[in-house]
């Protein structure tokens, strides 16, 4: 199935594309559509064999004159049959075709597609039908999606073949394309059936949907992280209830025992509606892909784990996502729909080669949401003068808000520094990323001393730390 065939058609168009021309909608319950416009004709697989037994003639009449009869025989013959097979072709109208695929794909997971083709009762036997489908380069790279199948009258036939996106965004598919020959083999047509459709590529979401099932404590325990339990400012009044075996004294409201007559103590839990704002660094670090995904798409399968876990610990998520300019922003919100709110907003965001600008950031989120947040960075950094401003903006933020920032470092860089030399250049190498690592040690340390929070991870472990220091700091907004 990966091997083209000489009837493939025009180049597939670039995502975002639309038809070159308008398509007829379909005009049946079942969804399929029908051939647009008249079919093209092809020389079907017979033709060169006919056409070869011509040149003898042609050779023959050549060095005998006498013999040209022959010639325009073997022609007139050829021409005879080709016109026969034409007419025996089965009409385009006869042959409809649609395609089933999930208007929302995972990043990175396997997906079926599945092209059904239907041919209309009528006169005639089977014909052999090739469908050539036209997915989007970003779903198949560098394969073809085709295939061959017997098509009676009547009957009906599907192509299925696996697509893995590989990067996240709204692509287009194209149209299928079939051809099929007469009985005799010597004249082919095709067709294009319209069947174009937008296909939205979303981060993996997965774990999200686990978040879901599972519900927060049980996803917590399967990820190794900390459920604290807050106490004092970071609690608020719940209840009251009769003193039990494992209540201390501490817990005893006076009044409400001397009321009752007995010991009652009062319950509480922890304080919700905390404004969460994941700021997403699109700039041209996060770009980078040390394991064959990109640092941004890390960052964001965390910051919407973190968001999914900041609903279902009553907070309110919200996103700033930002290179050179801002590129997208979501208000914090409680509501069950704010995940897919957040989704929607970020799915299609790609870095850009240009530096990041947090001053510019940071000020639409001020002039946007004045509210005191729970604001977490996810970015990377190279100590130089954008590491200046990058401080003073991120420090300027941490006088209102809580800030987290979450470094996402280069694993490279660590192996390169600790590796053992195996030649004369490695120490050099060792000495370069040492400085580096050192650079950045510094940079998260005076950060720290601003009063922000840092942390430094690996892009493939960002979830377990940026929810451990969720849970543990979200009392502090």
């Amino acid at each position: 199935m990966s091997v083209a065939p000489a009837w493939a058609p025009p180049v597939a168009k670039p995502p975002h594309a639309g038809p070159d021309e308008p398509e007829p909608e379909p005009d049946r319950d079942d969804g399929t559509t029908p051939a647009a416009g008249p079919a093209r004709l092809l020389p079907g697989r017979r033709m060169p064999a006919a056409l070869a037994a011509a040149v003898a003639p042609a050779l023959l009449a050549a060095f005998h004159p006498g013999l040209l009869w022959l010639w325009l025989c073997a022609v007139f013959a050829i021409v005879a049959l080709a016109a026969t097979d034409v007419g025996r072709l089965l009409a385009p109208g006869a042959l409809r075709a649609r395609r089933l695929v999930p208007p929302r794909l995972d990043l990175g997971v396997p997906t079926t597609v599945r092209v059904e083709l239907s041919r209309a009762p009528g006169p005639g036997g089977e014909v052999t039908v090739d469908i050539r489908d036209d997915p989007p380069d970003a779903l198949l790279p560098g394969a073809t999606a085709d295939g061959r199948c017997r098509l009676p009258a009547g009957g009906a036939a599907y192509l299925d073949y696996t697509v893995r996106a590989t990067e996240r965004g709204l692509y287009r598919f194209g149209d299928v394309w079939l051809r099929w020959e007469g009985p005799l083999g010597l004249v082919a047509s095709m067709a294009r059936i319209p069947s174009g459709g937008d296909v939205k590529v979303y981060p993996d979401l997965r774990a999200l949907r686990t978040a879901d099932a599972l519900r927060l404590p049980l996803l917590l325990r399967e990820m190794g992280l900390k459920e604290l339990r807050k106490r004092g400012g970071s609690t608020e009044f719940d209840s009251l209830r009769e003193h039990g075996p494992d209540d201390g004294l501490q817990a005893i409201d006076w009044k409400a025992t001397a009321r009752r007559q007995k010991p009652i103590v009062r319950t509480f839990r922890e304080e919700q509606n905390h404004d969460v704002v994941l700021a997403l660094d699109c700039g041209r670090l996060m770009g980078t892909r040390p394991d064959g995904v990109s640092k941004l798409d890390h960052a964001l399968n965390g910051a919407l784990l973190l968001a999914r876990t900041s609903l279902l610990k009553g907070d309110r998520p919200g996103l700033i996502a930002f290179h050179q300019r801002v590129l997208a922003f979501v208000r914090p919100d409680g509501a069950p729909s704010q995940l897919s709110r957040l989704v929607e907003a970020s799915y299609a965001l790609r870095t850009d080669y240009s530096e990041t600008s947090f001053r510019r950031a940071l000020l639409h989120l001020e002039a946007r949401h004045r509210k005191r947040s729970f604001v977490v960075f996810l970015t990377d950094f190279v100590h130089g003068q954008a590491d200046e401003e990058m401080i003073e903006a991120v420090g300027r933020a941490a006088k209102r808000h809580l800030a987290l920032f979450v470094a996402v470092r280069d694993p490279h860089l660590r192996r390169i520094a600790f590796a053992r030399p195996q030649d004369g250049a490695d120490p050099f190498r060792q000495a370069v990323a040492l400085e580096l690592l050192e650079d950045r040690r510094r940079v998260l340390g005076l950060m720290a001393r601003r009063g922000i929070h840092t942390l430094d991870v690996d892009p493939g472990a960002i979830a377990a730390p940026v929810l451990n220091a969720y849970l543990s700091l979200r009392g502090m907004v």
